[in-house]
């Protein structure tokens, strides 16, 4: 039986293993989920109770090992290594997710790139080097997930442009970007695409340019992934790759995910978009709406559907990315909305959402806490944790964490958010934003199939007495 475990806080239910499974542990959610006793300022574990084409498909065979998810054993470093040290980096005893068990890659159909840091002056797109990967599906029918999330900076002082997108075989699958006003801050992209319906190799690279003339980006922490998915998944996909203006003042859906559960279920609901403000004054906001009419994220108290901006001429391209698990009974539509202010031309690009049976993983452990989590101090401040179980196949698992970050106070400090392996943080991003609008930070990466680790989501301000908050700070780990 697959490994299932989770704590949902907010409007759904507990998961809980099936009863095998319950009876070989002691019952409690807690068996797999927060870990209380490695962080007592766990506000998530504290707070709360215990705790347009669209596609269905399968796959079957695979890729190359997963690599390292950690912070200082990556595929290649940030310079660029010839390919023997390229080789001899992803082979080598490091604790990776390509040390999980020695699996056959074509058993996982894992692969994981890292980039440490890489800079570049141009305002023309430039490749990192280092960050490709390369997989090759064995059947039209299968199906690989592609993954990208990185902190954006910039070394100018006023309103940078900085901007990554990613290709597969050449042609641009997503695009993301920040607007820090203060140098060096750090801003999140996540983002994803499925790739099915060929037997061509597909080769996935990420570039990066800074829109201001002589400046510098910098791309940090740079995490490429293929996940092959199970053929019991139920791959539901819709994507657009086109720009599309926001009407202003009123949310209108810009895109619609279909889904037709075979049988009743659990799925894993993930939604990326890329969003731009129009030149001057104008804000976008995106959202999530699944069947019940539940926005993701949640409205209230405060409007957290904007996305956080500047207002000096055009914005870059921001990322938005929400993740989900939600019980399905019948058939139920997922829409992305979205919304501009007046005068309008707002617009987004490169929208996608997918649904995954989540009983077709060997195992998928999960954490989501809904509520409103505060700190006011410069000590990180863990939302939500999870101590995650060894994947009983021994295979590299894919986690990803995410939370929607904002505040009450002034965009006269900057906030901080961590995504933290153990003691090791994975993800780093910091950034400065107004009352009223929020940040959606996250990251992907591959654990080792045998460990044990904690996983945490944390977050503080950069002064005391300025507040950072919180809301659906989640955690998804899930392998074959």
């Amino acid at each position: 039986m697959p490994l299932l475990c989770c704590s949902r806080v907010g409007y759904e239910e507990i998961y809980l293993p099936d009863a095998a499974e319950t009876d070989a542990r002691d019952g409690s959610q807690m068996d797999a989920q927060t870990g209380d006793d490695a962080d007592d300022r766990d506000a998530g574990a504290d707070a709360g109770p215990d705790a347009a084409d669209q596609t269905d498909a399968g796959e079957d065979a695979g890729a190359d090992a997963g690599e390292d998810a950690g912070e200082d054993a990556g595929y290649v470093d940030a310079g660029g290594n010839d390919a023997a040290d390229a080789a001899d980096a992803a082979d080598a005893e490091d604790g990776g997710s390509d040390d999980a068990g020695d699996q056959d890659p074509d058993q996982c159909g894992t692969i994981e790139s890292y980039v440490e840091s890489h800079s570049v002056v141009s305002t023309e797109f430039v490749e990192v080097p280092g960050s490709e990967i390369v997989f090759t599906p064995s059947g039209t029918s299968e199906n690989w997930l592609v993954l990208v999330s990185a902190a954006l900076a910039s070394n100018y002082s006023g309103a940078a442009q900085v901007e990554a997108n990613y290709t597969i075989n050449s042609v641009e699958k997503g695009i993301g970007g920040i607007r820090p006003n203060d140098p060096w801050m750090a801003g999140a992209w996540q983002h994803f695409a499925l790739v099915t319906g060929t037997v061509e190799p597909q080769t996935v690279a990420v570039s990066l340019r800074e829109g201001r003339d002589g400046y510098q980006a910098t791309i940090l922490r740079l995490r490429v992934i293929a996940f092959r998915l199970p053929a019991t998944a139920e791959a539901h996909y819709v994507n657009s790759e086109t720009i599309r203006t926001v009407d202003p003042a009123v949310w209108q859906s810009y895109q619609t995910l279909d889904v037709n559960p075979q049988t009743a279920g659990s799925y894993l609901i993930l939604s990326s978009v890329s969003a731009s403000e129009n030149p001057g004054q104008n804000s976008v906001g995106i959202r999530l709406v699944d069947p019940q009419g539940g926005y993701w994220p949640q409205a209230n108290p405060l409007l957290l559907d904007h996305l956080a901006h500047h207002s000096n001429n055009r914005y870059p391209w921001r990322s938005f990315f929400v993740a989900r698990a939600q019980d399905l009974d019948g058939p139920g539509s997922y829409q992305i909305e979205a919304i501009g202010s007046d005068p309008g031309g707002s617009q987004i690009y490169y929208s996608r959402i997918l649904a995954l049976r989540i009983q077709s993983f060997g195992t998928f452990q999960t954490t989501e806490y809904w509520p409103q989590v505060s700190n006011t101090t410069t000590t990180p401040l863990s939302a939500s944790s999870l101590a995650v179980q060894p994947n009983p196949s021994g295979c590299p698992l894919l986690a990803i964490q995410s939370m929607f970050v904002y505040t009450s106070s002034s965009d006269s400090t900057y906030y901080v958010s961590d995504f933290v392996v153990d003691t090791t943080p994975v993800a780093s991003y910091s950034n400065s934003f107004s009352t009223g609008f929020c940040m959606p930070f996250g990251v992907f990466h591959l654990l080792p199939g045998n460990g044990s680790p904690q996983l945490y989501n944390q977050f503080n301000p950069s002064f005391d007495g300025m507040e950072a908050l919180v809301r659906e700070s989640v955690i998804h780990v899930f392998g074959r």
